[in-house]
């Protein structure tokens, strides 16, 4: 049975290197280009599966060539792709990742197979959901595949964490069914309307989150770490301090490790701890998937203190 179901996008990624990210109306020259697995709900699921986790996706690829390569690497990480479908009606999806010397990157994603998941569709993935602990998404899916998702683990009782990534506004009463609300300060600062500058400007907005409905809000900083807010007030736990080579994923990984944490049962704060730590280590590698099954035992030696 898979503790974590995870419904989302699978994209293949064209990542350009490049010593500075474009403005507007300026070419730059890429010193690099690499084709790679990615997809925010893929990137997620396969985090899950390196820290140990047992875990499967639900999700759309095309009928063409990247498709079954899409398919084939998220099995060889250890995710269970009984629930990715194959459709004909669009391509896979695709993503355009710029890096820069920096390690900041800039990302277009062209939808393809994953804007056809829809409500159907997880309809038909019900019993896979319905046995699952924790359920986690992101919005790179339709609405329509959100609402439903949600609804489904309500009436079952499993917990959703609902990572508002890439933003955009969701239909009136999503939030308020999940349990964790996932965001980084420019989401947090888009749902809220408002700024959000700052650790102790974090923690407000990260309560505010939580008065949205859901039973935490959790806001990642990059360099300044984490704050979560629940019930008993709101804590921050710092970043780890490594040499960032590519901070595309890292999101990804961080979220798809807290699953792991949550239906492990560690306490709210140290699932935050274990998912710093991976996401550190993610960004010291090029790609979206920097978190290797390897880095598993280490990394959860670090989760407690």
């Amino acid at each position: 049975m898979s503790r974590v179901v995870v419904l989302g996008s699978i994209n293949r990624d064209l990542v350009l290197t490049l010593e500075h990210l474009p403005v507007p109306g300026e070419t730059v020259t890429a010193s690099h280009l690499e084709i790679l697995n990615g997809g925010k709900g893929a990137n997620q699921a396969v985090a899950a599966a390196a820290i140990g986790g047992s875990v499967a996706l639900v999700g759309r690829v095309g009928t063409d060539t990247a498709g079954p390569e899409q398919v084939s690497a998220l099995a060889a990480a250890g995710v269970d792709v009984s629930y990715v479908r194959k459709d004909p009606r669009a391509p896979t999806g695709t993503a355009v990742v710029m890096v820069d010397g920096a390690g900041h990157n800039s990302i277009a994603v062209v939808p393809g197979a994953n804007g056809l998941l829809d409500a159907v569709s997880v309809e038909q993935a019900a019993p896979l959901i319905e046995r699952a602990r924790i359920l986690l998404l992101q919005l790179e899916v339709p609405d329509g595949a959100i609402e439903r998702a949600v609804a489904v683990a309500r009436r079952a009782r499993v917990v959703t964490i609902l990572n508002i990534a890439p933003y955009r506004d969701l239909p009136p009463g999503v939030l308020r069914r999940v349990g964790y609300l996932l965001a980084n300060e420019t989401e947090a600062a888009a749902l809220l309307g408002r700024r959000v500058d700052g650790i102790e400007d974090a923690a407000q907005a990260a309560e505010a989150m939580r008065r949205l409905g859901p039973s935490w809000g959790i806001i990642t900083l990059g360099e300044q770490g984490t704050v979560a807010a629940g019930d008993d007030g709101w804590f921050h736990e710092p970043a780890v301090a490594v040499d960032t080579a590519d901070t595309t994923g890292a999101g990804d990984v961080f979220a798809g490790v807290l699953a792991v944490g949550l239906v492990e049962a560690l306490p709210v704060r140290d699932a935050v701890r274990l998912a710093i730590a991976a996401a550190a280590v993610s960004v010291t590698r090029r790609g979206a998937r920097g978190l290797h099954p390897a880095d598993a035992p280490a990394l959860r030696g670090r989760s407690t203190r």
